[in-house]
């Protein structure tokens, strides 16, 4: 008999982070399963990004642990979770404006070829040819005809995708996915959800954070809503959708009968 693999892809236990006086996470626990898209959603100021820094290894946690698989990351290096597989996005983005999209997207995978990616990308002589890997997730995210253009030439959907693009290259086991979804339109907002619901195909699971909750609520298999750094409500999307400590937080957007997502 097969054995059925059930360890998380990406477990958070009792992660606790303070600034100075303020405790912005508070004894947060969830999991992201293998193949699983996990929404991360609260209001302004309720911990995301400061979760997902916590995670990626960009900000110090008090208490806590974050296993990525059966590797327990500690206080490791953001440079070194990367490597160990497990990526992420900026709500600022951090485009190199002055690159190529094809060298941004190169840029990712200096987390497993550190030397030859700095080398090619920011060498004095001319790149060598694009790498089949950047090459592959160019022509994944449809950036290919514009794969010699700089990034600040891009529509601000298209600048997302470079993002993400430079964040999936290495192929991480879990893409903390935050706020990728800002300043977008709704044509360009299906779009993303597309590739997102996508992602699992390439053996990428997802941490998503956005205020979008037709995104959220339309592309994830479970949804961990966060409040002042508290967990309040974990479960399907559906479930999550009904807790009433869920919209109270929201202050009453979010309503039981809505659609809340793309079909």
């Amino acid at each position: 008999m097969n054995s059925v693999n059930t360890t998380p892809a990406l477990a958070v236990a009792e992660l606790t982070v303070d600034y100075g006086g303020v405790r912005a996470l508070d004894d947060v626990t969830f999991t992201v399963a293998p193949g699983e898209i996990v929404g991360l959603i609260g209001p302004n100021g309720a911990g995301k990004t400061t979760c997902i820094d916590a995670i990626t290894g960009f900000a110090t946690a008090r208490t806590g642990r974050v296993m990525l698989g059966q590797t327990n990351l500690g206080e490791s290096a953001p440079h070194r979770i990367a490597a160990a597989g497990l990526s992420r996005t900026f709500q600022s983005l951090e485009l190199f404006d002055d690159l190529s999209v094809a060298d941004n997207v190169a840029v990712g995978l200096a987390t497993v070829a550190p030397a030859a990616v700095w080398t090619d990308v920011f060498g004095r002589g001319r790149r060598r040819e694009v790498a089949p890997a950047v090459r592959d997730m160019l022509d994944h995210l449809g950036l290919s005809d514009v794969a010699d253009r700089r990034p600040d030439a891009l529509s601000n959907g298209a600048r997302h995708l470079v993002a993400m693009g430079r964040a999936l290259v290495s192929q991480p086991k879990v893409v903390c996915l935050d706020e990728p979804a800002a300043g977008l339109d709704t044509t360009e907002t299906e779009g993303l959800a597309t590739v997102i619901a996508g992602l699992v195909d390439l053996g990428t699971s997802v941490l998503l954070v956005d205020h979008d909750m037709d995104l959220v609520f339309g592309t994830c298999h479970k949804v961990v809503a966060l409040d002042f750094g508290h967990v309040i409500a974990s479960g399907t999307p559906a479930e999550v959708r009904r807790n009433a400590l869920v919209r109270e937080a929201y202050l009453g957007t979010l309503h039981p009968g809505s659609t809340g997502g793309q079909s």
